[in-house]
């Protein structure tokens, strides 16, 4: 194996893990590109293996995500949702899983949460969080409402939380 393969393929999941689409409206040149230059430095060896040590990485993060973006695209909705794509597609690549044990974060990883995520988790939970109202608007509040109760229907499906985007993507919601 080349030795910069592991390099090149964190840049590649970083270049490909926030499309336009994923943050689309969300205001401000260049904040894509800001997400993806931030995510290419992450030291991926430091993602912690311990539930509330996540927590705290993950918001230190999405803070120093913030002050990357552009002045006019500074939510916490924004930045999460990006960080957590990111996260989501590194421990889901095998060379990334492998060189830095990622599989084991897996049970701590968040859904990344959006319009669509949240109309999903709101019809098998209605009142868990406000109503929608956008990713700008999302609150840090909302936003942990959302993952816990994401974490119990994951227990209930028994997969990982991150996974249920894959079953929400482009599924129907679910009448209530």
């Amino acid at each position: 194996m080349r030795p910069d393969l592991i390099k090149q393929m964190q840049r590649y999941v970083a270049e490909t893990c926030v499309g336009a689409s994923a943050i689309r409206n969300q205001g401000g040149s260049g904040l894509i590109q800001a997400a993806r230059d931030y995510f290419n430095s992450i030291n991926l060896a430091s993602v912690p293996r311990d539930a509330h040590q996540m927590n705290l990485w993950l918001d230190k993060h999405t803070r120093a995500l913030l002050r990357r973006f552009p002045e006019e695209a500074r939510f916490f909705g924004t930045a999460r949702k990006a960080l957590n794509l990111f996260l989501r597609s590194a421990a889901y690549n095998a060379q990334l899983q492998q060189a830095f044990r990622l599989k084991q974060v897996l049970p701590l990883l968040e859904v990344p949460v959006d319009s669509y995520t949240s109309a999903h988790l709101l019809a098998w939970g209605p009142g868990i969080a406000g109503r929608w109202k956008g990713l700008k608007q999302l609150s840090e509040m909302d936003h942990a409402a959302y993952q816990a109760f994401a974490q119990t229907l994951a227990r209930r499906w028994r997969i990982h939380r991150v996974d249920l985007d894959v079953y929400f993507y482009r599924e129907e919601v679910p009448s209530t």
